[in-house]
């Protein structure tokens, strides 16, 4: 399943008592989708950018991602995710959080950055849990 996103403007911003503050603005759920995202903006406020998980890819190019506030779950704070073997590759554009741009999860994945700029409290975060990931890479 492919999909291919231009000029699209994103604005959401979750109330913190809303239940969905654990969410992201884009996600892929299984190994068969891709996602291109080209010339978009997303200015989010309580929740996340992106996520590559299950194996899943998705593709920024000239894409601005802007998160600011304070999710449910600290981690959902970032403007870049991968998990479970997702990839994301960038290719220029502006990624701004206040708590992380890049983020890699214990269960793994690829970041592949071509060009861009990056802002935040901590650029790039490797977050580790307990729960063992036998197939992270």
């Amino acid at each position: 399943m492919k999909f291919w996103i231009k000029n699209l403007l994103v604005k959401k911003e979750l109330l913190k008592d809303d239940p969905s503050m654990d969410m992201l603005a884009v996600k892929t759920y299984s190994s068969d989708t891709t996602i291109n995202i080209k010339n978009s903006t997303m200015a989010l406020i309580n929740c996340g950018g992106v996520e590559a998980n299950a194996g899943g890819t998705i593709n920024l190019e000239s894409v601005i991602i802007a998160t600011s506030g304070h999710a449910r779950l600290s981690f959902i704070e970032t403007a870049i995710a991968v998990s479970g073997n997702g990839t994301v590759n960038v290719n220029g554009g502006k990624y701004s959080s206040d708590k992380y741009c890049l983020h890699i999860y214990s269960s793994g994945g690829t970041i592949n950055v071509t060009d861009g700029e990056f802002t935040a409290e901590t650029v790039i975060e490797f977050t580790l849990d307990k729960i063992p990931y036998p197939d992270a890479v």
